[in-house]
């Protein structure tokens, strides 16, 4: 199965207020981010990881997405190719409620429109996990944590 990113874009979450990144349609098969301190390294990957395995998110992380106190949502959207078809995974912010909502938009979907959840193709819904997701979307300020996890733990996100 082959999944590349191919962008994503950010509405209302932190000093983002309308960003968006094309990585094109052929992206390279590793991408390295590098910015400034405090400028959305990890935002962005936390967000990707996210939007790819369900992850949950607490209250207080969710409103820490907020840009400020007038705005009460937020959108964060992950551009994708799998097997060459394209999907869009939509992550929407409630920042009054502390809530998120999950959408998915798919090129080969009939219905066309945004489908309630995340939708991945085939065994990739089931595969990308929120532990194999930490590895997939590797954050460089996560290398200690993975370090310091039992051989078992890592071990069974890579076997799934």
């Amino acid at each position: 199965m082959d999944v590349r990113i191919l962008g994503w874009r950010y509405q209302n979450i932190r000093g983002m207020r309308d960003v968006t990144i094309d990585l094109g349609d052929q992206p390279p098969r590793w991408t390295l981010i590098q910015m400034p301190n405090g400028t959305g390294k990890t935002t962005t990957l936390t967000l990707m990881r996210v939007a790819l395995s369900d992850e949950e998110i607490s209250v207080p992380n969710i409103r820490s997405f907020r840009p400020d106190d007038q705005t009460d949502a937020g959108e964060f959207q992950l551009r994708l190719s799998v097997d060459g078809e394209r999907c869009w995974l939509f992550v929407k912010f409630d920042y009054d409620t502390g809530t998120l909502r999950r959408f998915t938009s798919r090129a080969a979907t009939d219905a066309g429109g945004l489908e309630a959840g995340r939708r991945l193709k085939g065994n990739l819904q089931d595969l990308l996990t929120p532990a194999f997701t930490r590895l997939f979307i590797f954050d460089g300020e996560l290398a200690k944590s993975i370090r310091d996890l039992g051989k078992d733990e890592a071990a069974r996100a890579i076997h799934t």
